[in-house]
């Protein structure tokens, strides 16, 4: 309203803007995304969860339980036995209950998933995923009084969902690259 005095516009978007900024606060360090981002991620939430080669890890089944988002905390021993707290966010731990295993899945969107092999490297998921299965082995020691202590872990992946073709891709992991990425290359100068 150009004829508003500027304590009157002040007031105004106070009052009408007062459930946006009470909205805000409840976000608590969360950004506000658009409702376009918004309509991107459940339209990709509904993709993964109908793929038949990754639903597996995003909904519930008959013996299979994926853990969203599952915050570890715990403490990394060092080699003169003093302790250091660690934590680390799992996107998707996978337990497969008849089996007997557990397998970690970290989700990744690429502009190209047919380039995410660059990006392993480029960005050192290989080493992020190396330090996921540190908490997981961690965790699975106490979780519900150790109930899946003996459960097997199965080498990590990446499930990747390409930006432009909307389609899934999975990359696998040997336990050779974990442990590349654990131990630096020690270990495999002399083998």
């Amino acid at each position: 309203q150009t004829n508003w005095k500027d304590e009157t516009r002040v007031s105004k978007i106070i009052e009408q803007g007062s459930d946006y900024f009470e909205y805000l606060k409840k976000a608590g360090g969360r950004k506000v995304i658009s409702s376009e981002m918004n309509l991107e991620a459940i339209n990709t939430s509904e993709i993964l969860k109908k793929d038949e080669d990754v639903k597996s890890y995003f909904v519930p089944t008959n013996g299979v339980t994926p853990l969203h988002q599952l915050e570890i905390f715990t403490d990394y021993v060092l080699a003169d036995n003093s302790t250091v707290p660690i934590k680390g966010a799992i996107d998707i731990l996978q337990i497969k209950e008849e089996e007997k295993t557990v397998r970690i899945a970290d989700f990744k969107c690429s502009y190209s998933a047919h380039d995410f092999v660059k990006s392993i490297k480029n960005f050192g998921y290989c080493d992020q995923l190396s330090f996921y299965d540190y908490l997981v082995r961690e965790w699975l020691k106490t979780y519900q009084d150790g109930k899946y202590a003996g459960y097997e872990v199965l080498p990590p992946i990446n499930i990747v969902i390409d930006q432009k073709d909307k389609v899934p891709y999975v990359y696998e992991y040997d336990w050779k690259d974990i442990a590349l990425a654990a131990d630096g290359t020690r270990q495999f100068l002399y083998v």
